[in-house]
């Protein structure tokens, strides 16, 4: 199993941040954004990675979810990946956020997904074990400055994902 580098993750979502990929899925995702600024590291540790300044209207706060490669070009649409796990504690996709939303996209295909966070959140903590068992889950070793952490995943179409949030939404 591949180790993976936190502080390269990290330096690569900021990257990520300027990239012309990215900023077409914020304005699709977001009508009306103006500007897409970085967090400050004390926000970007409680979840929000990006702030999107909106024409008239609030900044939202974002957490970026890149990924390198589009594994569902079959479909039409995303698989979006939720950290169920990361070591001994709840992963992002289950724990609160500083964040407004969940923007994934994948950087080769351009394609993007995004979600409220809080009805993530929901949807996630109701549905993950139906997921976990229906979907390809993932195991990853991030490397750090003073240990490995393991965490579980699973990866999930957005369209399965949205119907959770419309389903909850209408009270089902």
């Amino acid at each position: 199993m591949k180790i993976t580098d936190f502080y390269q993750d990290l330096s690569d979502s900021h990257k990520a941040t300027s990239s012309p990929i990215v900023w077409k899925a914020i304005t699709r995702h977001f009508p009306g954004a103006l500007n897409a600024h970085p967090c400050h590291v004390e926000n970007d540790k409680r979840g929000a990675d990006v702030i999107i300044e909106l024409n008239g209207q609030k900044p939202v706060m974002v957490d970026l979810k890149t990924r390198g490669k589009d594994y569902a070009k079959h479909r039409n649409d995303i698989d979006v990946v939720l950290e169920l796990s990361y070591g001994n504690r709840p992963g992002w996709a289950v724990k609160e956020t500083l964040a407004d939303y969940y923007l994934f996209v994948c950087m080769d295909s351009g394609r993007s997904a995004c979600f409220p966070a809080h009805e993530l959140h929901q949807a996630t903590a109701r549905h993950s074990e139906a997921w976990a068992s229906t979907f390809k889950q993932l195991t990853t070793i991030t490397g750090g400055q003073y240990s490995n952490v393991v965490s579980h995943a699973v990866a999930v179409p957005a369209n399965v994902v949205a119907k959770a949030i419309q389903l909850r939404d209408e009270g089902v």
